[in-house]
């Protein structure tokens, strides 16, 4: 039994237990292999207490990301999905035009995640059917084995594996509809036809998906099925050129039912009277779906038999291949401009409702984190291909007697990323250019904030103040994060509309049209010709081949130790932890969402500890000798404080939403190293605003606790913050009178009291001559619960002590 239950969530690369308790020893209490909660213990597995006899406990739920070997290669799906959370970061329609708007932005995002499946598809058979089998393995005579049968034996392995990789992010997560079954809540609920975090059909997700994974499955298979009937036309045979147009018909097909797919999101509200023509739709279009999946299962096979016994010389290039290259990448560069545009006019379209939000709550670019993000996954997903073609090139070229050449265009992608790689080095030195001439004002900002008390003196040496300020100065770097990738973004698409210029007028390809002009040779330029002194084209093209065999060559060293281990794999799925949260939407293909397990099994566990019943019980029919919905506490506590660190900040609002009204004077939050502002409200305005974050703060008594050295999270609910020693500390709050507010700093301890909010700091100060406290090192992003400031904080939050 215990008066009140300190309950710890744990945000991105899933800290352990024992980290996450800070004990030598931690036992499971209740959960399974996925969500699982954690008490300390001692090394004999007898449960711990705090110092003051409080229940002490830890949410983990990092198992859904990073649990399994098989997660491990989820680095290859990232791409699919920076793409499939970009449909959660369109802004919410407020008028007809803007609804326009972002339907034709979401269609073009499922053409897009489209062809990223065919490009996926396309690297494989470069690398298993062109390079491997048709230029090494089949090659000039004399062959152990005849031509036909390698082709063959690649075709058949390259459908193998993009078969494989709709199952790579195939967890079964034993999902159950829970959400629809709970009682009316009304806090979290979204607008404009569109659900909210608060609302069941979020956690629906797409009801396309089925048949978008069939979809996309069919894609992937054409594309084997096109290079094969074109290698067996260029044997003479006459009827596999006739199928290949067939191909086609089928691809034109796919796209056709992809794009008049609707809104994932809008498609999940079933509260209009179209909810009966939407479910029609789902229907027809998964047997759709299926049909076509049949059709290029078949269309595999008519190529398999058509290479059966052809004349297979190996000479040159792979038949179909640079045609097939070409126009995924066309489609690819004209799908992502469209989608830029598309969501260029729906930010505009809301602009004025994205101005009612307080200014550090506004969206990232004005709305454009939509376009930004599914164009870092593009040139990703062109990195990966890229990288591995360049890499397995180079392995097989290493070998005696042989000679294999990767599409030229990837010359042209080689110097597009040695381009980038100069420009985004530029940008960094620039950066830490001007970062250093900040220098000295971070020293005197840290130099005030570590200098209080009654009288006020300094609490480190100088040496420590250095290193805080430089922290200080490091984390900030963070904030223009989105310039970069706005930049990265712009220069991507002129550097693609350049090679798409060349390729179009055939300037410099193969000396029909000499080197191209410029701009034009700037922007893609022109290798020197063999023998001849190495230029400067050369050396770009030199430095985005470096780059881009590192891209490949470290994805698969990554790949390889995360399979090996769960630490790397906590590592390497940090991106997933974080976008893994939103249901699938545009690409079927990404990993199962988790809120929809980690968000009950929170509920649940909250529920529990106040011993009263489950909110959000199991659809699935109970047996017929079940005492019930399941047990109840037989000690509850009075009271529980959900402390969410990071990414656990965003879960546990969710949950949060989803409690029993008649709870919540019992159940308090208190968050740190926190990205509810920075990121979510920003990058997610639909689903996270100020408007949500004040209503929830209100209910459960929210504080939140910040660093100036964090370098991944900031403040939530205050802004404007006076400069240490510039005059007295005053913020903006996110629940209080307008203008700037008063703040307080602890004579003790040195934190910023910004109303709801505490800025502690990094390390905790003692004294000069650090006797007092023991100063090893910046905490930055972590250890926030060894603060001398946290047992205060849960104290402030349960309202049994004053701030």
């Amino acid at each position: 039994m215990a008066e009140w239950v300190e309950l710890r969530v744990h945000g991105v690369s899933g800290a352990p237990p024992t980290y996450l308790l800070d004990s030598a020893h931690a036992a499971q209490v209740a959960g399974d292999d996925r969500s699982r909660c954690f008490r300390p213990s001692d090394s004999q597995g007898r449960e711990l207490r705090a110092p003051d006899g409080h229940l002490l406990e830890a949410f983990h739920w990092g198992r859904w990301t990073s649990g399994s070997w098989m997660q491990g290669l989820w680095l290859l799906l990232t791409p699919f999905g920076m793409v499939n959370a970009a449909q959660f970061m369109l802004p919410a329609p407020v008028s007809g035009p803007s609804r326009a708007a972002r339907a034709l932005a979401g269609a073009l995002l499922r053409v897009v995640a489209l062809v990223l499946t065919a490009l996926f598809a396309l690297t494989t058979c470069l690398v298993v059917v062109d390079l491997v089998a048709w230029q090494w393995l089949v090659g000039p005579p004399p062959r152990p084995v005849a031509g036909w049968v390698v082709l063959v034996g690649g075709l058949a392995l390259a459908a193998a594996l993009i078969a494989g990789l709709s199952h790579i992010g195939q967890v079964d997560t034993g999902r159950r509809y829970r959400f629809g079954s709970a009682p009316p809540r009304d806090l979290g609920h979204g607008g404009g036809g569109l659900a909210g975090l608060g609302d069941a059909a979020f956690f629906d997700g797409d009801p396309d998906s089925p048949a978008l994974r069939h979809l996309h499955r069919a894609t992937g298979l054409l594309v084997v099925a096109w290079l094969g009937l074109s290698a067996a036309a260029g044997t003479g045979r006459a009827w596999p050129g006739v199928l290949r147009w067939g191909v086609v018909g089928l691809l034109g097909a796919i796209l056709a039912v992809v794009v008049l797919s609707g809104d994932p999101e809008r498609t999940t509200t079933v509260r209009t009277g179209r909810a009966a023509a939407g479910a029609a739709w789902v229907r027809w279009s998964l047997v759709v779906a299926v049909v076509l999946r049949v059709l290029a299962g078949l269309a595999v096979l008519l190529a398999l038999a058509a290479v059966l016994g052809a004349d297979v010389d190996g000479a040159g290039r792979l038949p179909g291949l640079d045609g097939a290259v070409g126009v995924l990448i066309a489609a690819g560069f004209v799908g992502l401009t469209l989608q830029v545009l598309a969501t260029a006019v729906l930010a505009l379209a809301t602009r004025a409702a994205g101005r009612r939000q307080p200014r550090p709550f506004r969206r990232f670019a004005g709305g454009m984190a939509a376009g930004l993000a599914s164009a870092v996954g593009c040139y990703l997903a062109v990195g990966f291909t890229a990288g591995l073609t360049l890499g397995v090139q180079g392995i097989l070229n290493a070998l005696p007697g042989t000679q294999v050449q990767a599409p030229v265009l990837l010359q042209r992608f080689s110097y597009a990323w040695g381009v980038t790689a100069l420009v985004l080095a530029g940008l960094v030195v620039g950066i830490r250019i001007a970062g250093s001439r900040r220098r000295r004002a971070f020293l005197a900002r840290a130099q005030a904030a570590t200098t209080f008390g009654a009288p006020p003196r300094p609490r480190l040496p100088a040496p420590w103040v250095q290193r805080v300020a430089a922290a200080m100065r490091a984390a900030r770097l963070t904030d223009i994060a989105p310039a970069v990738v706005a930049v990265w973004t712009l220069l991507g698409l002129v550097l693609a509309v350049a090679i798409g210029i060349r390729l179009w007028t055939g300037a410099g390809a193969g000396g029909d049209a000499g080197d191209p002009a410029f701009p034009l040779s700037l922007l893609t330029g022109t290798s020197s010709d063999e023998g001849a002194p190495v230029s400067g084209e050369d050396v770009i093209i030199g430095i985005g081949q470096a780059t881009l065999l590192g891209i490949g060559g470290g994805a698969v060293l990554l790949a390889r130790g995360a399979l090996r281990n769960e630490g790397a794999r906590r590592a390497l799925n940090v991106v997933w932890d974080v976008i893994a949260f939103w249901p699938r939407s545009t690409h079927p293909f990404v990993p199962p969402p988790y809120a929809q397990e980690v968000v009950p099994a929170l509920v649940r566990r909250i529920c529990w500890h106040l011993g009263v019943p489950d909110p959000l019980q199991d659809a699935v029919p109970a047996p017929a000798d079940a005492a019930g919905p399941g047990p109840l506490n037989p000690a509850p506590a009075d009271e529980v404080v959900v402390a969410a660190h990071s990414q656990g900040s965003l879960i546990s609002l969710v949950a949060l939403l989803w409690l029993p009204a008649d709870v919540r004077d019992r159940v308090r939050w208190l968050t740190f190293g926190s990205q509810l502002r920075q990121q979510f409200a920003r990058g997610f305005p639909h689903y996270v605003d100020a408007d949500l974050l004040r209503d929830i703060g209100r209910a459960f008594h929210w504080l939140n606790l910040y660093r100036d050295t964090d370098p991944v999270a900031g403040p939530v609910t205050s802004w404007g913050h006076t400069h240490d020693g510039a005059g007295p500390p005053t913020s903006h709050r996110l629940a209080g009178p307008e203008g700037p507010q008063p703040d307080r700093i602890d004579p003790d301890t040195g934190r910023r009291v910004c109303g709801a909010e505490w800025r502690l700091l990094d390390p905790p100060p003692g004294d000069l001559a650090l006797q007092t406290r023991a100063v090893t090192g910046i905490g930055g992003h972590s250890d926030y619960w060894r603060d001398p400031d946290w047992p205060l904080a849960l104290d402030v939050v349960r309202g049994v002590a004053g701030s």
